[in-house]
């Protein structure tokens, strides 16, 4: 029954992997270890505060209905916006931010299109087009110009063969790209010239030297940098990783 960092969860039940040893789970990949760690997912609500029906137990809670508890989603309402990400007034708590003052904060709101400007929110993302200080994806009129690719804000690289890898429809059309990822430190972990959606597509492999020991990245949140090779500007934006 011990809780040692007092987030609701036993240290025993911390364990994720199942080996016996909760020391080796960490689920944000902070360095902290999830049963010393108060926020595991490392989305800005603490553990205890992600127990969402005040129950005591925060592992039954999962907003988006995904099969991952909100306290293990960087994602919790399933919009494509980071849980970190809709800390609108960047005080450090997203619990603390209602954009449309519905009574449910931005973090756990599970509408499609915020700004109510007939474009997801996946696809407006939290860029800010013209500079109004109002990221797009509230910004009913932010001056952004159509990207000449489909880009996804997830895949699931478990083996099923369905959505296993990044894929980037239209990136065909470019054959002189650069597509790079980092995780949310700025490290790269995986980059490549010749990005095709086939046998030069990411899938949560990594293969760069900054990242030492596993052969392929956690589950979570990554950030993509895409150079077409034309002369235009970069396309950036996140990717999550839920396998």
């Amino acid at each position: 029954d011990t809780d040692t960092d007092g987030d609701g969860i036993p240290d025993v039940e911390e364990d994720l992997d199942g080996d016996g040893d909760p020391t080796n789970d960490d689920t944000d990949g902070d360095g902290i270890p999830n049963y010393l760690d108060t926020d595991d997912d490392g989305d800005g609500v603490p553990t205890e505060d992600e127990d969402i029906d005040g129950d005591g137990d925060p592992t039954n809670d999962d907003s988006d209905g995904d099969g991952i508890p909100d306290y293990l989603d960087t994602d919790d309402d399933g919009d494509g916006i980071p849980t970190e990400d809709e800390d609108i007034d960047e005080d450090g708590d997203p619990t603390d931010d209602d954009t449309d003052e519905d009574g449910t904060p931005d973090y756990l709101d599970t509408s499609t299109d915020e700004d109510g400007d007939g474009k997801d929110d996946i696809l407006e993302g939290t860029g800010d087009c013209d500079n109004d200080g109002i990221p797009n994806y509230l910004d009913p009129e932010d001056a952004c110009e159509e990207l000449p690719l489909e880009i996804p804000n997830v895949f699931t690289p478990n083996g099923d063969g369905v959505n296993d890898q990044f894929i980037i429809e239209g990136i065909e059309d470019y054959p002189n790209n650069t597509v790079k990822v980092f995780n949310r430190w700025g490290n790269a972990v995986w980059e490549i010239r010749g990005y095709n959606n086939n046998d030069r597509a990411w899938r949560s492999d990594t293969n760069t030297r900054l990242i030492v020991g596993d052969d392929f990245v956690p589950d979570g949140t990554y950030f993509y940098v895409i150079d077409l090779g034309d002369g235009s500007k970069p396309i950036s934006g996140y990717i999550v990783v839920n396998r």
